[in-house]
């Protein structure tokens, strides 16, 4: 199966299995979706990384709160559904994921985010954050927390802010933050590795 771990509980019952039906495997490689594993306090953590690590995560927040009154908005009961859908609707007219056709402004996509986020909220697994800057939204951290795993749904921001700050790197460092403060285990950045992952 795709990402599985090879010395993992399902490769072992998959073997298991194999090897009771008397059957051969074939194993390909797949994506490697990058997770943290959170064994430390956020302090500890960052302690642990490079001055230029820090100085980055500093930098980017101090440039984004230039640009106005920098919240954080975090979402987690169903009465928040609404205006969390409401926000990441507005983030996402204003990303590149428009031009690249994959952002959840089509009515199929809207459904589907209609559907999940009560969903999740119901099951007390919404982990949701959104920055606004002056009131106005500029990034979201979408995540579902879930046996001591928060998963990384979808991350989005605004371009006009991306300018001279870095509004989805600031989610991005908010929300991993709490995981931590969350008492989280892991942060699973899902899907495939990519820059802003690391």
């Amino acid at each position: 199966g795709e990402n599985l771990q090879k010395t993992g509980p399902t490769a072992a019952a998959i073997k298991a299995i194999s090897n009771e039906l008397g059957s051969g495997l074939q194993s390909y490689k797949s994506e490697s979706s990058p997770y943290l594993k959170i064994s430390t306090s956020w302090d500890e953590f960052l302690k642990s990384k490079s001055n230029n690590f820090r100085y980055n995560l500093k930098r980017k927040e101090k440039a984004l709160r230039k640009k106005g009154k920098l919240e954080e908005r975090w979402y987690g009961s169903p009465e928040s559904v609404k205006e969390l859908l409401r926000h990441m609707v507005e983030i996402e007219s204003k990303s590149w994921k428009v031009a690249a056709g994959i952002a959840i402004s089509s009515e199929e996509e809207k459904l589907y985010y209609t559907h999940l986020l009560p969903f999740l909220a119901r099951q007390d697994a919404l982990f949701a954050l959104v920055l606004l800057v002056d009131q106005q939204p500029v990034a979201y951290f979408l995540c579902y927390y879930w046996n001591g795993t928060v998963g990384n749904l979808k991350t989005t921001f605004d371009e006009n802010f991306a300018k001279d700050a870095s509004p989805g790197a600031v989610a991005i460092h908010f929300g991993t933050r709490r995981a931590f403060e969350f008492g989280a285990r892991e942060l699973d950045f899902l899907g495939d590795t990519q820059h802003h992952k690391q």
